[in-house]
């Protein structure tokens, strides 16, 4: 594939990187299904928790809207969706706060169930589609798919099996 060749050559290669190649995604609904292969392709799949919402990981924006800084949102992948994504703002309240709060209390709850359509954000998001294939590529040692790369837990339901 000349993309992940180019890429390899000089990005990773060249500066000595630590990386990793994913399938393309559709930022939580964002793009159409015609636009990301991987959405269509495997969209009959059962879906399952991304894992984010029961993740230690905390996504704080610089922005928000409206003038406010420090966004807290479920995940990166909701940009242009902020109106509906947004948790709350450690510049109005404490962190702990908002982690705790009936937003994200409810997200966790919609995870653990698997009832994504309640969440609008969510319920195009093929990041719920278990897809093992969708880690194309890494040279990061123990690096396999279904794992956060921050935290190193476990996603919720993902079987992980890829690079066995």
């Amino acid at each position: 594939d000349y993309q992940k060749e180019q890429y390899l050559k000089n990005w990773v290669n060249y500066l000595g990187l630590n990386a990793e190649i994913w399938l393309t995604h559709n930022w939580s609904g964002q793009y159409g299904e015609e636009s990301v292969a991987r959405h269509k392709i495997f969209n009959a799949r059962k879906k399952r928790t991304c894992g984010r919402p029961l993740a230690k990981v905390v996504e704080i924006r610089a922005g928000g809207l409206e003038g406010k800084k420090g966004a807290v949102v479920p995940c990166p992948n909701v940009l242009g969706q902020d109106s509906k994504a947004i948790m709350g703002y450690v510049e109005e309240q404490p962190l702990l706060n908002i982690l705790n709060g009936e937003k994200m209390r409810h997200l966790r709850e919609v995870h653990l169930r698997e009832t994504f359509d309640e969440i609008d954000y969510c319920k195009d998001c093929d990041q719920l589609i278990d897809v093992e294939d969708s880690l194309v590529w890494t040279n990061i040692p123990g690096r396999v798919y279904g794992e956060s790369r921050i935290s190193g837990i476990s996603y919720v339901g993902a079987e992980k099996t890829w690079g066995k």
